[in-house]
């Protein structure tokens, strides 16, 4: 429909509800020109014209609005207006005493319609009761003023269009059923017709409206009171023109009624039909954010809903755009509406919305905004939130229509038309927030379709809810219509399925013509049950990822034709090998062979696979030795295991396992299935957990395609191959991770019938486990081998294999397989230095040995050949190991039965395993990190998967002990959360001080790997331990844990490979390695025990690793400081054998004398700080690296003194972004606030931060004074607070990792003092709750926070509140401090503070109980803030570009900056040009002229001119020929400059001009003709000299704009010639040859002077910068 409430149209905006009778004829005749634009009303069908002239529409759909103006109703009347559902959707039902609906006063001109154009008043009414002879519908007045309404006590209605009432007008119409009738005034043909269900019933003479001055109404008649209608009214519709029969038809719809126009397009902001069927792309039809598809989103066709999205649980979603979601403020309303089938249940995962940004972790602030199965749920900042609840999703319930209202403060969820629940809200979400379909990215990920997804920039009244869900169609019309076609398409070809139409046309088979992909063709048909089926296989198998077009042409009973048009796209598909199909013989019984192995905590393992297909295969396998006990390990999963590694198949029927029979996956309780029990799990170790399954089975296979699919927690690989061991099978589909129970699809095309070989490798780290192996049926999943489904493929064991007996031996075809592949494929942290392939002869078949060949990177080598037992190998090791990089292998070879079998897989060989020098014989002193950012999540997976990782380091150094981040001593803890979504590498090598037992033990935040070789070489390292959640610094658990190892024998002397992982989410971040010794007799390390010591680590230099440099371990002064005399800088190293060299260092700018010391493995550089006061820069250069730092130099501290560090008062308010300290006269930023005169004292002010999130004030610099208090542990805060709400808020805030905080109070009512980090309560914090110490939060408050060494308290109003101890001393690094808000400005104050001081001492309780009373002499002394309120004036930079005639009148536009544009230079008058630069006119001064002459940019001196300032410029007044004008710049720096003119008028033929500075002027022009161009002139301007610009007018034309910029260095040559003959040249630069004075140069390589010889001199030389 068009619906537009204004039309723009030559910038002139025309409101369509504007009253028709005041706009002039032209306005008129130019309205239906547009509306021929954007309506087509001539080639539309009826229902697109309704739109046309309508000036008010109240659907009465839950309110009393008008849909398309703003002539929106008020109820009238005692009792409020009731709805009831109406004609279409809701309408009001009217009492028939005083209620009715009034239209606004001011828009009563709207209904005053003029004779000329006419107008027409559409409505569905029903009489409940005639209470009244007269009663009015709908009214303007009455006399020769229109209405409709009963008169007389007739059972009938009549209306007044302009000529009385029309005659004998409906009949009798009091019967409670709902009629339709319209009013029509045609001044034009001079009649008014009055139409009732849809017939025209009267004809009245031609109108004569009369106007008046009032409202019209609905149920009342304004110049006739208390006529007032009784019973139901709905949809009505009022324009300004005739409407004509053809659309009353429509509307009336032969009484089942339609929609004037839809109002749901209204407002739409995005609207995702999800139509498409195919791609990559789900439109957004609004045409502003269309959702791109992620991660296998599936196109389904459903049988109810046509074409859906269909999302996996997994990692699949759709990104709708960065700012698609509406602000959810206090002024902004919205509507949120979907149709979702879901499969997986209540949850909080994302159906629509966001949790996390783009980059994985909260936002920052954290605000969020999201509908998931459970809830529609939100945060904003400030620590707000909250949630809509509603009856959770339900699995494979259907589909159903979710809605969620933003109407003000109030959410209301409405489900299937009905409203559900509400809530009312208080908080704002104004920062732009993301929208995704069916996940937030990796994260939260939903399983379950979705259809119709939907957004408003306003609140959907009830009604408009309850038609979407009746089929109403989001932009208007008819609604989605269930779909006739349904297109299924593989690699084979397609089948569309057409269903006869509801309403008896049936679709006739025999009468159909059929293209693909544009080609004609013959297509299968059949019909069965009202379903008609056209099928087509291609004669080959189409390409994966291609796209084809169906085209089906047929024709109903009814003889009418029908083109159905489908497109798919081909999913990825695996074409089965024939060759690995088995015989006959080996089929042996129905079911599937499962054999579980485990090794777990039983052996005192947590996972060894950490959940890694390539580890799994090798735990499968047995893994090796326990380092432990040198011996096997033995698999918990098998009973009988008692010496090596064994397995315990057993037979099952299906593949449906959960660790706990619980309910799991696809196939539990909720559908009809019982999840059995894991085989043997939990094993004999008691533990569910480190599990590695193999499933295996022969499939009986038809030639076809088919989808396979796998529900696992946690990854699996499924293949099909000649024998189950072997490598070579083809892998069809996997999951190489953790993840919860999701599913896994893929599709395989099986080209000849037969038996294949089908193996799943399935593994479980840690929590969950479950696994189900399934193929789908007419689309529904089916369990694989399911006795009780038809069409479930069929499953059988190999014939021969014993079942619950422990056996060495694992499930095999007899077929020659491929057992190891090394490295392995996809492997990028290969740590081997050879390529082997290693294979097992079978009982069927063996290798060829002569036939065996390998090929690295495409070249062949030689490939050596073993044999031991059944085991060959095939192996290639090149001298020196394999070099770093990418590479592919291919390798081949022939079994005995002349199969040739090849394998080709990639790797990548990281150059962190390169190592640069030898192994280290002794502790170097630290262990080499690397970094990686901006990656999502917590799992090391995510880490190792990462395209940076593991030799593209954000950040690649060392430590000094075996943690990281750390503090730089090891006695310190580090930081709390340095930053979020990173990795992190140490690796290195340990050196073991005594030999035995080692035990190692990790606390990382959040997961991690320690891997530990049995000697120097990374290639053999195993996994020892893991940490898959978090733990706190330094938080070291008890062997039982999965993060502290076994013990490990190591021995003194040797030197073995170490390194860890680390991967950090949000929140804290942290890892540190300890161990125990021998000599601790067993005991693992404690919590709180320290890192392993650089006296016992070296790094592991690779070839990824810059240069080494001095390792700095420290330096001071950092923070703040004493001014002292003989103060010194000191920096302290590490040397790793290296000199200091290069060393200079500055003060303050200033270069100072240095020295360096050496003391064996230590250096250090000391220099004297000389005379320095308040902020000290300092920098230090050696080595070719710079450390540059600043710290305060403040004046020794007073015993016993009250040492103020920092003093705002807030009283200085001349500017409202700035406010600053008495003590230092540090500035603090104003954000989100502002002053106030509402203070304690009752004068000055305070900064108000009450209405603005965010809000706070920030003070970079002057925070180091806080470090005049860490450096004695001893700081008291004083402020004065007022809150007007106690949301969770911070009063003020410092950094590093919460150094100083205070909730005062958090929203519980509690107190929080908080330092040194958070929030351990006998290191960190104390708190209380205080909602009860007789304080009224919305007064001013006095609060004091104190820490004195351990000490810590909290005063209120003069009185102690709180006290403990916290052990933690205050960090000596705070760089950053907030007040009135957290880090960051999050969490801000809502309410005002003032007198925020910060002393270097502890208040007594006189001290506190002065300030509290009134007192101010224990503050500083008050600066003078206007004179620390200057902005310096910025320098002044090259190039200064003016543009002359650029604003103003006379102007072809301003040039954009950093362009100055002057429109005129008025005689003896400046204009500023910034910097201190100034331009003055002299002589009669210059005006603007615009030739208005075609142009375009240019480029003078390198400078882009912008066409702006070449089409306009500035000439002498007086223009005549002959006479000049001249300019003065003044202020310019000493210097030498390029000086450039332009004009860029088209007709000109010349101007000239002269540029000079001082007294130099030149006797004639210098600039030569810049007419239509430019000139420049290199100009010298010393210290205080002006440049001068004299205009030698032509009598037309002037300059256009001027260029300053700095000139070129001049380089000087000189040649002489020698008394030899020889020739001596001179030169600055580089020196350059050539043959011609054209060239070509080149570089002569030599420095100057240079002595050439006579026969070598070139004919041309050149000096070159």
């Amino acid at each position: 429909m068009c619906i537009r409430d204004r039309v723009y149209f030559n910038n002139v905006v025309i409101k369509l509800n504007q009253t028709y009778k005041t706009m002039t004829k032209k306005t008129q005749i130019m309205l239906g020109f547009i509306f021929a634009l954007l309506c087509n009303v001539n080639a539309q069908p009826v229902e697109n014209t309704l739109g046309e002239g309508l000036i008010a529409y109240w659907p009465f759909d839950g309110d009393l609005n008008d849909a398309v103006g703003n002539s929106h109703g008020t109820g009238e009347g005692s009792e409020e207006i009731a709805y009831e559902t109406g004609k279409l959707g809701q309408g009001i039902v009217l009492d028939g005493v005083d209620q009715f609906v009034q239209t606004p006063v001011e828009n009563e001109e709207l209904f005053d319609f003029q004779d000329e154009t006419g107008f027409s008043i559409s409505a569905w009414y029903r009489v409940d009761e005639f209470t009244k002879s007269w009663q009015a519908l709908i009214a303007k007045g009455e006399g020769n003023r229109w209405r409709i309404h009963r008169r007389g006590g007739e059972a009938q209605l009549t209306g007044n269009g302009g000529s009385g009432d029309v005659a004998g007008a409906t009949g009798d119409i009091n019967d409670g059923e709902i009629h339709h009738l319209v009013l029509v005034s045609d001044p034009e043909n001079e009649q008014v017709r009055f139409y009732s269900d849809g017939e025209l019933v009267s004809e009245g003479g031609a109108p004569a409206i009369q106007s008046n001055d009032n409202p019209m109404m609905i149920g009342e008649n304004p110049d006739a009171r208390g006529r007032t209608w009784g019973g139901l009214i709905d949809d009505v519709g009022v324009w300004n023109r005739p409407i004509t029969e053809e659309e009353i038809a429509y509307m009336y719809n032969e009484g089942n009624g339609r929609e004037i126009v839809s109002t749901l397009g209204i407002d739409l902001a995005g609207y995702w039909p999800m139509d498409e069927g195919s791609g990559d792309v789900a439109a957004d039809t609004t045409g502003s954010n269309n959702a791109q598809l992620y991660n296998e989103v599936e196109w389904v066709d459903d049988g109810e809903r046509g074409s859906v999205l269909s999302f996996n649980g997994a990692d699949a979603y759709a990104d709708a755009g960065a700012e698609t979601i509406p602000q959810m403020t206090q002024d902004n309303d919205f509507t949120w509406s979907m149709w979702s089938y879901d499969r997986a249940g209540g949850n909080n995962n994302v159906v629509l919305g966001n949790r996390y940004s783009p980059e994985g972790g909260d936002f920052s602030p954290r605000e969020f905004i999201k509908f998931t199965p459970r809830q529609f749920e939100f945060h904003y900042a400030g620590g707000g939130g909250g949630n809509v609840d509603f009856d959770d999703f339900q699995p494979d319930e259907g589909w159903f229509h979710h809605a969620t209202v933003k109407s003000g403060n109030t959410l209301t969820y409405y489900r299937n038309g009905e409203a559900i629940n509400s809530r009312e809200f208080d908080g704002e979400l104004n920062n732009p927030q993301p929208l995704y379909f069916g996940g937030d990215k990796t994260n939260e990920n939903w399983n379950g379709m979705l259809d119709d997804v939907a957004i408003w920039t306003r609140a959907l009244s009830a009604g408009e809810v309850k038609k979407i869900f009746g089929g109403a169609s989001v932009t208007g019309g008819a609604g989605k219509p269930k779909p006739r076609a349904k297109l299924a398409g593989s690699m084979s070809g397609f089948s569309v399925e057409l269903t006869d139409d509801e309403n008896g046309s049936t679709v006739d088979a025999a009468g159909v013509s059929a293209t693909f992909d544009g080609a004609a063709l013959e297509v299968t048909a059949a019909k069965a049950d009202g379903v008609t089926t056209f099928s087509y296989e291609t004669p080959g198998l189409l390409e994966a990822g291609t796209e084809h077009f169906v085209v089906l042409t047929v024709k109903d009973t009814e003889g009418a034709t029908h083109t159905i048009e489908k497109s798919f796209k081909v999913k990825p598909y695996t074409v089965v090998d024939a060759g690995s199909r088995a015989g006959d013989s080996l089929k042996g019984e129905s079911g599937i062979v499962a054999t579980i192995t485990q090794i777990s905590s039983g052996q005192n393992v947590g996972s060894l696979h950490g959940n890694n297909t390539a580890n799994a295969e090798k735990a499968f396998n047995g893994w090796g030795n326990d380092p432990e006990t040198e011996e096997a390990y033995l698999n918990e999963a098998d009973p009988d295991s008692f010496e090596g590694w064994s397995y315990y198949p057993v037979l099952v029927p299906v593949v449906n396992f959960d660790q706990d029979g619980g309910v799991q996956g696809n196939f539990n309780s909720n559908n009809g299935y019982d999840d059995e029990y894991i085989p043997n799990i939990p094993g004999w170790g008691d533990s569910t957990d480190g599990i590695v399954g193999e499933f295996t089975a022969l499939l009986e296979l038809k030639k076809g395609a088919y989808k396979l699919g796998v529900n696992s927690d946690d990854g699996f690989k499924a293949t099909i191959g000649a024998n189950f061991t072997d490598l070579l099978a083809q892998e069809l589909g996997g999951f190489n991770g953790g993840r919860g129970a999701a599913d896994t699809t893929f599709t395989i095309y099986v080209q000849e019938d037969g038996l294949y070989p089908y193996r799943v490798l399935w593994y479980e780290g840690g929590g969950g486990a479950n696994v189900e192996l399934f193929s789908f049926v007419d689309g529904e999943k089916v369990l694989i081998n399911d006795p009780d489904v038809d069409g479930s493929i069929k499953a059988y064991a190999l014939d021969g294999v014993t079942f619950e007996e422990t056996t060495t031996d694992r499930v095999d075809t007899g077929r020659a397989a491929v057992i190891s592949l090394s490295p392995a494929s996809g492997d990028k942290l290969v740590k081997s230095g050879s390529i082997e392939l290693v294979a097992k002869n079978g009982s069927a078949t063996t290798v060829d040995q002569a036939s065996a060949v390998i090929s690295l990177n495409g070249e062949a080598v030689d490939a050596k050949v073993s044999k031991d037992g059944d085991i060959v190998t095939i192996s290639y090791a090149p001298d020196g190991g394999l070099p770093v990089g990418a590479h592919t292998v291919s390798a081949s070879f022939k079994e005995s039965n002349g199969t040739e079998r090849s394998a080709s897989w990639s790797f990548y060989v990281p150059g962190v395993y390169s190592l640069v020098g030898e192994v280290p014989s002794e502790a170097q002193g630290f262990i080499s990190v690397r970094e990686y950012h901006g990656i999502g999540t917590t799992a090391i997976s995510t880490l190792m998967a990462d395209a940076d990782f593991p030799d593209n380091p954000n950040v690649n150094t060392v430590a000094t002990y075996f943690e990281w981040p750390q503090s730089g001593d090891i006695e310190v803890n580090p930081a709390g959360n340095v930053r979020d979504n990173y990795g992190w590498h140490l690796s290195g090598f340990i050196h073991p001080p005594e030999t035995g037992e080692y035990i190692f033990s990790v606390a990382t935040d959040d997961n991690s790997q320690l891997w530990l070789s049995t000697d120097a070489d990374p290639a053999n390292a195993v996994q020892i331990t893991q940490e898959s959640q978090w733990q706190g610094v330094r938080n070291f658990q008890p062997m039982s844990d999965e993060t502290t190892s076994a013990p490990v024998l190591l021995e003194a002397g040797n030197v073995y490979f170490i390194e860890c992982f680390a991967k950090e989410g949000g929140g804290g971040d942290n890892m540190a390695v300890a161990w125990s010794l021998p000599s601790d007799e067993g005991m693992e390390a404690e919590a709180g025990a320290l890192p392993i010591s650089g006296d016992y680590l070296s790094p592991y230099t690779s070839a990824i690793d810059p240069e080494p440099t001095p390792l700095l371990l420290g330096k001071s002064p950092e923070g703040a400081s004493p001014i002292a005399a003989g103060g010194k800088i000191e920096l302290n190293f590490l040397n790793r054998g290296l000199d200091l060299t290069g060393v200079e260092v500055t003060v303050n700018g200033n270069a100072v004398s240095s020295k360096v010391s050496v003391d064996g493995k230590s250096s250090s550089i000391t220099a004297d700080l000389g005379d320095v006061s308040g902020k000290t820069d300092i920098s230090v250069t050696y080595n070719g690296v710079t450390e540059e730092w600043s710290y305060l130099a403040h004046e020794p501290l007073v015993d016993g003194g009250l040492n103020p560090i920092l003093y705002f008062d807030f009283d200085y308010t001349e500017n409202s972004a700035k406010t600053w300290d008495h003590v230092f006269g540090y500035s603090g930023a104003i954000s989100n606030a502002e002053y106030s005169d509402d203070t304690p004292t009752g004068s000055g002010s305070s900064i108000d931060l009450t209405d603005n999130a965010n809000g706070n004030v920030f003070v970079s610099d002057g925070a180091a004074a806080l470090n005049i208090a860490s450096g004695i542990d001893e700081v008291s805060v004083s402020f004065w607070q007022k809150n007007s709400s106690t949301p969770s808020t911070s009063s003020f805030w410092a950094d590093p990792g919460r150094a100083l905080q205070a909730h005062v109070p958090w929203s519980n009512g509690s107190i929080y003092w908080d330092t040194a980090g958070c929030c351990n309560g006998g290191t960190q914090r104390i708190n209380a709750d205080a909602n009860d110490f007789g304080q009224d939060w919305t007064e001013w408050n006095h609060y004091v926070f104190i820490k004195s060494g351990s000490l810590k308290e909290i005063w209120i109003n003069g009185e102690l509140f709180l006290d403990g101890e916290n052990t933690s001393p205050l960090p000596t690094n705070i760089n950053k401090l907030w007040i009135g808000a957290g880090a960051n400005g999050g969490n801000s104050l809502r309410g005002k503070m003032d007198d925020f001081a910060v002393f270097a001492s502890t208040l007594d309780e006189d001290q506190i109980l002065s300030i509290y009373e009134g007192g101010t002499d224990l503050y500083p002394a008050k600066r003078d803030i206007s004179a620390l309120d200057v902005e310096p004036e910025a320098p002044f930079e090259v190039p200064l570009l003016i543009d002359f005639a650029g604003d103003g009148a006379n102007s072809a536009g301003s040039s954009p900056a950093p362009w100055v544009s002057i429109n005129n230079l008025v005689q003896d008058q400046s204009f500023d040009l910034g910097a201190g630069v100034s331009i003055t006119a002299l002589d009669d001064g210059f005006n603007p002229n615009n030739p208005a002459q075609p142009g375009e940019g240019a480029t003078y001196d390198g400078i882009s001119v912008p066409q702006e300032a070449r089409n306009d410029y500035l000439f002498k007044i007086a223009d005549a020929a002959g006479t000049t004008a001249r300019m003065r710049i003044d202020g310019l720096p000493a210097g030498e400059y390029n000086v450039t003119v332009f004009e860029g008028r088209t007709t000109d033929v010349s101007q000239f001009a002269k540029i000079w500075s001082g007294d130099n002027e030149p006797a004639t022009q210098n600039t030569g003709d810049f007419a239509k161009g430019s000139g420049t002139v290199r100009v010298s301007v010393a210290e205080g000299q002006s440049l001068w610009y004299k205009h030698l007018e032509d009598g037309s034309g002037g300059v256009s704009g001027m260029i300053i910029n700095a000139a070129p260095e001049i380089l000087n040559i000189s040649v002489v010639r020698n008394a030899d003959g020889t020739v001596t040249v001179t030169f600055d630069g580089t020196l350059q040859t050539a043959p011609t004075v054209n060239g070509p140069w080149s570089d002569v390589d030599a420095a100057s002077p240079l002595t050439i010889p006579s026969s070598d001199a070139a004919a041309f030389g050149r000096a070159k910068k």
